[in-house]
């Protein structure tokens, strides 16, 4: 009876109705204050059938497919010469997609970040090596594309590593093909992994990219009992690219525990060493020479403070607005925005992964989650949270992981009803790319002004602070 009732009505019910919640929301679009996080799926008169079909097809499909032999095999290997094909044929998908059909910015960072890049200026610390990168690169293409194209196009580059990089964290973790598809699929359907994806321009999908890689790396220490000096040097490098992936750091420290009670200590002594030497030669290109910590950290004390030349304020929000009823609210939406369907299933399947899993899979995730929910909760989004959404956007990647792991989990204990609650799931998904995959900048005025800029801009609503 307790195995019953785990099932159903519990997390399988959670599931099934939020998930059916979520696309009523969408083909119904109720008013609201706030619409911007799932508006439009009238764009098209056929999307709404489509997002009807695909609630029938899908859980109907993926409970067919879930009992397949050939679904329920052990994960098989890859080799590498079949996984740099791939990785190549969807690097050149992914950029020629971005290329053709680039998505409409809707802020000036992605104005700010491209004319950087085009000056050859790494001049914010905040995006220190992804600049100096992106302009060094650039200035060998410049005679055969602009800026903006090139970095459209590099991005798109990088987000099909950070899809690639999924696709091997799935495949670490699931047990079975079926599992390893599913936790790929709702991880790459989540919209702030894929709207990234489509010639974005700003710096997100480097440090998407930089995270997914994390997490493929850090899946196989845990699950693969993997050496974990790769993840290591990753983790000490990642916040010179964009320095809110510091948030890496507690789950890093995670690994190296469990290595070094796993396979000795001498193993977190060369993963420490490497990744200090990482991020000491991080400050090279920039500065001339390694550890060049103390000078990058003076240019990055003001860069922190992206309010101050405005209106004298920091990064983030005064204790006040935290805690609002108002902020939060907000944070649902921006939650519903970037990968409603993945914080659902860690909701309804959380729990039972924690009781399943070995401990420290469970911390591990915590200490990515935790830090990410206080990031979420106390960053100022200078342009409102509808305008300065991909300031959180890679998050996404660690709730599609973390939900799309709980639910498979989850799963193993379930397996008749697996298969239709995932269809139902990557149908929510899917309803919801449809309603808002590159159509951000629709009826941009309406929703700037029900979540406007925080910071005076002419032209453009905003609050007092």
């Amino acid at each position: 009876m307790t195995a019953f009732r785990e099932r159903w009505p519990g997390a399988a019910g959670a599931i099934g109705l939020g998930c059916l919640a979520l696309v009523l929301l969408h083909l119904l679009e109720p008013a609201g204050s706030a619409t911007w996080a799932y508006a439009h799926l009238d764009r098209h008169p056929a999307l709404p059938w489509l997002a009807a079909a695909s609630v029938v097809v899908l859980p109907a499909a993926a409970a067919w497919a879930w009992q397949r032999p050939w679904i329920q095999a052990p994960v098989g290997r890859f080799g590498v010469a079949r996984a740099a094909a791939v990785v190549g044929a969807a690097t050149v998908a992914v950029a020629g997609v971005g290329a053709a059909w680039p998505v409409t910015p809707i802020c000036i960072d992605s104005w700010y970040f491209a004319t950087a890049v085009g000056d050859g200026v790494s001049g914010n610390p905040r995006w220190y090596l992804t600049l100096w990168s992106f302009s060094e690169l650039s200035q060998l293409a410049r005679p055969l594309v602009t800026p903006l194209a090139f970095v459209r196009l590099m991005n798109g580059v990088v987000s099909a590593w950070a899809l690639a990089a999924l696709a091997a964290a799935a495949r670490t973790l699931g047990r079975t093909r079926g599992e390893a598809i599913a936790i790929a699929a709702l991880c790459w359907t989540a919209f702030g992994v894929l709207q990234l994806a489509f010639g974005y321009v700003d710096v997100y999908p480097t440090a998407l990219c930089l995270l997914a890689v994390y997490l493929w790396l850090g899946s196989g220490v845990l699950v693969g009992n993997r050496h974990p000096v790769w993840a290591t040097v990753v983790a000490a490098i990642a916040p010179f690219f964009y320095v809110g992936l510091v948030l890496l750091a507690p789950s890093c420290l995670v690994l190296l525990w469990v290595s070094g009670r796993r396979r000795g200590w001498r193993v977190v002594a060369e993963a420490g060493g490497a990744a200090l030497l990482a991020a000491g030669a991080a400050t090279v290109p920039g500065y001339g020479m390694p550890f060049a910590w103390a000078a990058l950290a003076r240019d990055l004390a003001p860069a922190l403070q992206p309010g101050a030349p405005v209106d004298g304020r920091g990064a983030l929000l005064p204790q006040s607005e935290i805690v609002s009823a108002r902020h939060w609210i907000g944070l649902l939406h921006l939650l519903l925005l970037t990968d409603a369907v993945g914080v659902l299933l860690l909701l309804a399947c959380g729990g039972a992964a924690v009781r399943r899993l070995p401990s420290a899979e469970s911390l591990w995730l915590a200490a990515l989650l935790v830090p990410s929910l206080a990031y979420l909760a106390t960053m100022d989004a200078l342009f409102g949270l509808y305008a300065d959404w991909d300031l959180f956007s890679y998050l996404a990647a660690i709730t599609a992981l973390a939900g799309a792991y709980a639910f498979v989990v989850w799963a193993r204990a379930a397996p008749r009803i697996a298969g239709p609650l995932l269809g139902l799931a990557l149908a929510a998904a899917t309803v919801h790319l449809m309603a808002r995959l590159n159509g951000l900048d629709i009826d941009f005025h309406r929703h700037l002004a029900e979540t406007p800029f925080r910071i005076p801009v002419a032209g453009a609503p905003s609050v007092a602070r």
